[in-house]
C-alpha cells in the first residue's frame, strides 16, 4: 500500500512537472524535475524533453548536444530498470496465459468473449511477486520508446538521416511491444485497482502511438524513405481515436500534448478551424504562459485570414518566451511576415532584416523565404540592388524538400535568368499570390482583373492566371466558376514552361469542389490525376490537402 501511495505521489509531480514546463515557466519547472529525477524515469524524460523543445524552438547548439546526450542516458538508465524489473512483468503474463488456456478448455468458444475471464485479481493474490515491479517494467519501456522518438527528432533535425531512422524504427518496435503487452494485461481484466496507473501508462502508449500513426499517414513525398524504413502504413482515423483516448484518460501524463496535438491536426490538416479553435481555447485558459500555444493560435488565425489576430497572439508568444530568447526573435519573423501578407513593404522589411540579424548561424529555417521575402519588399519600394543582394543569399540558403526554400531558389533563379529581373506579369501576380495566402480573396480577385489579367503574354501566365482565380473562387463557395478556371488551366498542361505547380493544384482543386459536391467518381478521377505529378512548388503542401480529400471520399463512400 505504501509502495502504491508513492507511485501515486511521483505520478502527480509527474503531472504538476509537465504544467511549470509547458505552461512557459521553465527555470521553475526545470528546477522541480531535477529535484525529482532519480525518483521515476519520468523525470528524466521531462529533462531530455525540456532540452529538445529548447533545441527545435531555439535552435540553441548546446541544446541539441545535451539534449542528445541526456536522451542516450536516459534510454540506459531504462534498460537497466526494465532488467532489473521484467521478471515480474514477464511472469504474470505467462501467468495469464495459462489461466487464459485452462479457463477455455470445454468451453464453447464462440459464446465466450475474448477477455472475459477476470484472472488478474486472482493470479496476483496467489502468487508472490512485486506488483510495483510490473508497471514499473511497462512504465520504462515506455520511456524508452518516447526517448528513441526524440533522439531520432533530433538527428532528423540534424540532417543525420540514416541514425535518425533507426532510431525512429526502434521507438515504433518498442510501442508497439509494449501495447501488445497491455493488451494481454487488459485481456485478463486489469484495471487501475489491481495495477495502480494502468491506464494513465497506456495513455502514454496511446499517445506515442498516435504520434507515429498520424506523422506516417501524413508524410510528404519526399521523405517517403522514412516510411519504408519504419515499414508500415500510417492509419490517421485510428490516430485521431488514439489522441482522443488519451485526452480523456483522467490524469494522463500525455493528456495535454495530445490535445495541443488535435489542434494542429484539425487547424493545419482538416482545415477545421471550429474544432481546433475549441482545442486552442482549452489550451490558452489552462496555460496562460505558454507562448507555444499562442504562436500556434497565431498561426491558426493567419491560416484564417484573421491577421490583425494572428499578430495579438504572436506578440503575446514573443512576451511570454523570456525563458527562450531565439523563439521570441523567431515570433518577430511571424509579425513581419504578417506585415508581409498585407503589403506592408517597408514596415515589413524592419521586422524581417532584424530576425535575420539577430538568429543563431545554425539557425536554416525561415532564412530562405525570409530572404526572398526581404528582396520582394526592397523590389516594390524600387531598390533592386538589394532585391538582388537578398535573393542571392536566399538561393544559397535553400534547403532540399523544403517547401519555401524551394520555392525562394527557383524563382531567385528565374530573377537572374537574362534579361535580369521579373517580367511585368510576375511581379503584379506575386502580390496576388500574397493576397491569397492571406485570405484576403476579395482584394485577390481585384488585383487580377485590374492588373494582372493585362499583364498576361505567355501560356505561364494565363494558366497561373487561371489557377489563381479559381482558387479564390472555390474559397468564396463560387463553384461552378471556380471549376471552369481550373479546368482552363489544365488545358495549358502540355505547353507549361515553369509554372507547373499550376496543374497539380488544379486538379487537386476540383476533386474540393467535387467533395462539397458529394460527387465521388470526380473526386477520385481528379486527385488521382493531381497524385501524378512530383517536384513543382509546394508539393509538400498539396500532399496534405489531397490526403484530406482522400480522408473526404472515404467518409462520402
Amino acid at each position: 500500500i505504501i509502495s502504491h501511495k508513492m507511485e501515486e505521489e511521483n505520478w502527480n509531480d509527474l503531472l504538476t512537472s509537465f504544467d511549470y514546463l509547458w505552461n512557459g515557466n521553465i527555470s521553475e519547472g526545470h528546477e522541480f524535475v531535477a529535484e525529482r529525477e532519480d525518483r521515476d524515469p519520468g523525470f528524466k524524460l521531462l529533462l531530455c524533453e525540456e532540452d529538445v523543445i529548447t533545441a527545435f524552438l531555439a535552435e540553441q547548439p548546446e541544446q541539441f548536444q545535451s539534449g542528445s546526450k541526456n536522451l542516450d542516458k536516459t534510454i540506459k538508465h531504462c534498460e537497466e530498470t526494465y532488467k532489473a524489473t521484467k521478471k515480474d512483468l514477464k511472469t504474470l503474463v505467462s501467468l495469464i496465459g495459462k489461466a487464459k488456456k485452462k479457463s477455455s478448455k470445454g468451453k464453447n468458444n464462440e459464446n465466450v468473449e475474448e477477455g472475459s475471464d477476470p484472472v488478474i485479481a486472482d493470479i496476483i493474490s496467489s502468487n508472490t511477486f512485486d506488483v510495483k515491479n510490473i508497471m514499473r517494467a511497462v512504465w520504462c519501456k515506455v520511456v524508452m520508446a518516447d526517448c528513441l522518438l526524440f533522439s531520432s527528432a533530433l538527428k532528423f533535425k540534424l540532417e543525420k538521416w540514416v541514425p535518425g531512422l533507426f532510431n525512429f524504427r526502434k521507438s515504433w518496435k518498442t510501442y508497439e511491444e509494449i501495447n501488445e503487452v497491455m493488451n494481454k494485461l487488459r485481456g485478463s481484466g486489469t484495471t487501475n485497482e489491481n495495477l495502480p496507473l494502468f491506464d494513465q501508462v497506456q495513455s502514454s502508449i496511446d499517445f506515442g502511438m498516435a504520434i507515429f500513426l498520424f506523422a506516417v499517414s501524413s508524410v510528404p513525398n519526399s521523405f517517403k524513405w522514412i516510411v519504408e524504413g519504419v515499414g508500415f502504413k500510417g492509419d490517421r482515423q485510428r490516430a485521431l481515436n488514439l489522441f482522443d483516448r488519451c485526452v480523456n484518460t483522467p490524469k494522463s501524463f500525455r493528456g495535454g500534448l495530445a490535445h495541443y496535438s488535435l489542434a494542429w491536426i484539425y487547424g493545419f490538416f482538416y482545415q477545421d478551424f471550429e474544432k481546433c479553435n475549441e482545442v486552442l481555447e482549452i489550451q490558452v485558459e489552462k496555460y496562460p504562459n505558454a507562448s507555444v500555444v499562442y504562436y500556434t493560435v497565431g498561426y491558426i488565425r493567419r491560416r484564417e485570414g484573421r491577421l490583425e489576430e494572428s499578430s495579438v497572439a504572436f506578440e503575446k508568444a514573443k512576451d511570454t518566451a523570456s525563458d527562450m530568447p531565439q523563439f521570441a526573435v523567431k515570433m518577430g519573423y511571424e509579425l513581419g511576415y504578417n506585415l508581409y501578407l498585407k503589403l506592408q513593404w517597408e514596415e515589413a522589411t524592419v521586422m524581417l532584416e532584424e530576425f535575420l540579424e539577430n538568429i543563431n548561424e545554425e539557425t536554416k529555417g525561415f532564412r530562405a523565404y525570409c530572404s526572398f521575402q526581404i528582396a520582394f519588399c526592397a523590389l516594390n519600394l524600387g531598390d533592386e540592388e538589394k532585391c538582388s543582394t537578398y535573393l542571392k543569399k536566399g538561393i544559397s540558403w535553400s534547403r532540399k524538400n523544403y517547401a519555401f526554400d524551394e520555392f525562394t531558389k527557383r524563382w531567385g533563379n528565374k530573377y537572374f535568368k537574362k534579361p535580369v529581373g521579373f517580367t511585368e506579369f510576375e511581379k503584379v501576380y506575386l502580390k496576388a499570390f500574397i493576397l491569397h495566402e492571406a485570405c484576403d480573396y476579395d482584394a485577390c480577385l481585384e488585383l487580377l482583373d485590374s492588373e494582372v489579367e493585362q499583364e498576361i503574354k505567355f501560356v505561364d501566365d494565363k494558366a497561373s492566371y487561371f489557377y489563381l482565380k479559381g482558387s479564390c473562387l472555390n474559397a468564396k463557395e463560387q463553384l461552378d466558376e471556380a471549376k471552369q478556371l481550373f479546368q482552363d488551366s489544365i488545358e495549358f498542361q502540355k505547353r507549361i514552361y515553369t509554372e507547373t505547380y499550376v496543374t497539380p493544384w488544379s486538379y487537386n482543386g476540383i476533386a474540393e469542389i467535387a467533395i462539397k459536391e458529394g460527387n465521388v467518381s470526380e473526386a477520385q478521377a481528379a486527385v488521382k490525376k493531381a497524385k501524378s505529378f512530383s517536384g513543382y512548388d509546394f508539393e509538400n503542401i498539396l500532399t496534405w490537402r489531397i490526403r484530406k480529400v482522400d480522408d473526404e471520399i472515404i467518409k462520402l463512400q
